[in-house]
């Protein structure tokens, strides 16, 4: 699920 998706990125960065 790796999309231009803003929100997928804010995730990954908000799993650490």
């Amino acid at each position: 699920k790796l999309s231009t998706n803003p929100t997928t990125a804010s995730e990954l960065v908000a799993r650490e």
